[in-house]
């Protein structure tokens, strides 16, 4: 009886330390993004780094008949205040096509207004981009740590230019603050699953000690 009891404790102690470890890795994993929907947005918190990865852009003003060879991104703010002042996005890349040299940052200035466009310098694609195949490409970037209320919104779109003769945008993705203990985090499937697959194991593991232990087994 003092062995089952042994083993149910150590088994205990080992599935909340794993429930800690999942929810640790799961944290690191998405940082402050909350959630986000392709082609629309989504939320952050805030309170910590947010790195997105936007993905189909809708056309907005891209003409079909143009291949374009270069791009740069553009962000404005909106929605509730105040301006939390100066700062930058960083680590900026494009996927599917990527460009010949990396993306600049874009920041923003103490004083850059509501709905004023911020952009960083055009870079060589890669492969022609056009209306066919802008559904496949990526934007990533990260969102620094934040000083702004609930509602404050970064709005982002790509610009696309062949060489000066036809300069056209995409259509913006919005993302939006959601400040920490107001949200409800999301669950990544894919760090869940491993953390379920790993507490389903170890709770096996002590079920066929104890059935070992116990009296006539």
């Amino acid at each position: 009886m003092r062995s089952f009891w042994k083993l149910a404790c150590q088994g205990s102690r080992v599935v909340a330390l794993l429930g800690l470890l999942a929810c640790g890795i799961h944290s690191a994993a998405n940082a402050g993004l909350i959630n986000y929907t392709a082609g629309t947005g989504g939320t952050f918190d805030p309170s910590t780094p947010s790195t997105f990865t936007l993905t189909n852009f809708g056309a907005g003003s891209l003409t079909s008949i143009v291949n374009y060879t270069d791009v740069k991104v553009f962000a404005k703010w909106s929605g509730t205040g105040p301006y939390p002042g100066a700062f930058t996005i960083t680590s900026l890349a494009l996927s599917s096509p990527s460009t010949s040299s990396a993306l600049g940052n874009v920041s923003f200035l103490s004083n850059t207004g509501s709905n004023a466009l911020v952009g960083n310098a055009y870079v060589t694609l890669n492969s022609a981009v056009n209306t066919t195949n802008l559904s496949g490409v990526q934007l990533t970037l990260t969102i620094p740590t934040l000083t702004v209320s609930d509602g404050w919104t970064l709005d982002f779109l790509l610009s696309f230019t062949d060489n000066g003769l036809n300069t056209n945008a995409t259509a913006y993705q919005a993302v939006s603050a959601l400040n920490s203990g107001s949200n409800v985090p999301e669950i990544d499937p894919a760090a869940g699953g491993s953390a379920l697959s790993l507490v389903t194991g170890v709770l096996a593991m002590i079920e066929q000690r104890r059935r070992r232990a116990a009296p006539g087994a």
